[in-house]
């Protein structure tokens, strides 16, 4: 199979929107939104089942047949005793922020919670950091934070991030500041900033005599399409 390498910084591809979300911060890569969803997701694994039962949950579904004699029924009283809280509720949410025209943040959140004027995000499918401190620090943590008061009218003091860890029933409370936004805004430009000034290219598979591909990208004039057609004998 043959292969022809986009640069999407030199061609008309520089315009298609960029997405950040905290792995692609880590790893300083934009993604397209395609490649923002998980792959290749293992049913049979206990933390996907868990996820699976915390958002029937949220639809109001029964799931006391599922969970009686299933390891994560503990899981599941652990959990529901904070999302059990009075307010509005948001589950397995998106939240975004254009930072430009062509570069947008966005992060999914397990559980959001809105309560006299407070917002506390939940997460429930990190593993226990050893040190919190590298949780305090982690970009999945400054993205999730900096983006709650941009998409709910609510003071950053009045924000925070609860991590659950519903297999040694443990927490992490991790809250938030306008100094913080601030140093977030600057951090996250500044990764955003060097990623998108790097030439980003991918592989894309090119069939055997598919000439209508390589002549768009070279931008093969009209005449030349119509040279390239070959003759048919009736």
């Amino acid at each position: 199979m043959n292969y022809v390498i986009r640069s999407y910084q030199n061609n008309r591809y520089e315009r298609m929107n960029q997405y950040f979300n905290s792995d692609a911060l880590k790893n300083k890569i934009p993604k397209h939104i395609g490649q923002i969803m998980p792959n290749n997701i293992d049913i049979s694994d206990i933390n996907f089942q868990f996820n699976t039962v915390m958002k029937q949950l949220s639809f109001g579904m029964s799931v006391d047949s599922f969970i009686a004699e299933h390891p994560i029924k503990e899981w599941v009283e652990f959990t529901s005793t904070y999302t059990n809280t009075q307010g509005n509720k948001y589950y397995n949410i998106d939240l975004s922020y254009q930072y430009s025209n062509e570069v947008y943040l966005i992060e999914n959140y397990d559980f959001i919670i809105i309560n006299n004027n407070s917002v506390t995000a939940f997460d429930w499918s990190t593993s226990k950091a050893q040190d919190t401190k590298w949780l305090e620090n982690a970009w999945k943590t400054k993205l999730r934070l900096f983006l709650l008061p941009e998409n709910f009218a609510i003071k950053c003091e009045n924000i925070s991030l609860l991590y659950l860890f519903p297999n040694s029933k443990e927490t992490c409370q991790i809250w938030y500041s306008l100094k913080q936004h601030k140093a977030n805004f600057k951090t996250i430009g500044s990764t955003v900033n060097s990623a998108i000034s790097k030439p980003v290219t991918e592989k894309i598979p090119v069939m055997e005599n598919q000439y209508y591909h390589t002549a768009w990208l070279t931008e093969t004039s009209v005449k030349e399409d119509f040279d390239a057609i070959p003759e048919i004998q009736l």
